[in-house]
């Protein structure tokens, strides 16, 4: 959504500075060769100009995984190689880790958040990597999936490697078919132990917050939550 107008500049006066252009945006060209149904993971690399995403099942490369990235100064996609990020959703990069840090899609992995390696970007001439960087998932598990109640979790980034986890159930004691939800916020940070592990550090669980939907409420993948 946008929002309103540039404000006029307050050196000029009124009557003699014209309105402000409109917004307006460009159609990238050409368009990605996939879906955005498909894609599985994405992440923003440090550069601030390139976005990493994964998609899985797309038939046209002729193989199942895939990772692309796009330079938002070139307005270029690039074919980085045949394999995905270990990502379920929006990833963040954090720099006391120098990784990339989000939930784990992988099944060994359920449950917890994972950080991956943080490849060379294409926007940089760097030699582009072809194979999976390495990574790893954190000790913990973070919330329950799996289960019929279960539906679904998002990672915040907070900054100072400081993060939110949402993730939205229905409560215990009911059926699967009631309107009832709880949704659990946890605030937490990481870091790298001895063993270079990666663990959880300031753990602190806030108060569950339960709440009704509608009826027909269509079903999200997972919660929709912001840091301001």
């Amino acid at each position: 959504v946008l929002g309103p107008h540039p404000p006029r500049s307050a050196a000029v006066d009124d009557d003699d500075e014209p309105e402000p252009p409109p917004w307006s945006w460009t159609t990238v060209e050409p368009l990605p060769q996939f879906h955005s149904g498909l894609v599985t993971g994405y992440a923003l690399h440090p550069d601030g100009r390139t976005i990493f995403i994964s998609i899985e099942d797309c038939v046209t490369f002729g193989t199942r995984k895939s990772t692309f990235s796009f330079d938002a100064g070139r307005l270029e996609w690039t074919r980085v190689g045949d394999w995905m990020l270990p990502f379920e959703g929006q990833a963040h990069y954090d720099r006391e880790l120098d990784a990339w840090v989000g939930i784990c899609r992988y099944g060994e992995g359920t449950g917890h958040l994972c950080c991956c390696d943080v490849p060379p970007s294409p926007a940089a001439d760097a030699a582009c990597t072809t194979t999976l960087p390495a990574w790893k998932f954190c000790k913990e598990v973070m919330f329950k999936k799996g289960f019929t109640g279960y539906w679904g979790a998002t990672l915040v980034y907070m900054g100072d490697s400081r993060f939110c986890l949402v993730d939205c159930r229905v409560p215990d004691d009911c059926d699967v078919r009631t309107t009832l939800r709880v949704l659990t916020i946890t605030s937490f940070g990481l870091k790298y132990d001895k063993a270079g592990e990666l663990v959880t550090t300031r753990y602190r669980a806030y108060a569950s917050i339960s709440y009704q939907i509608a009826g027909k409420f269509k079903r999200l993948e997972d919660p929709i939550a912001f840091w301001m």
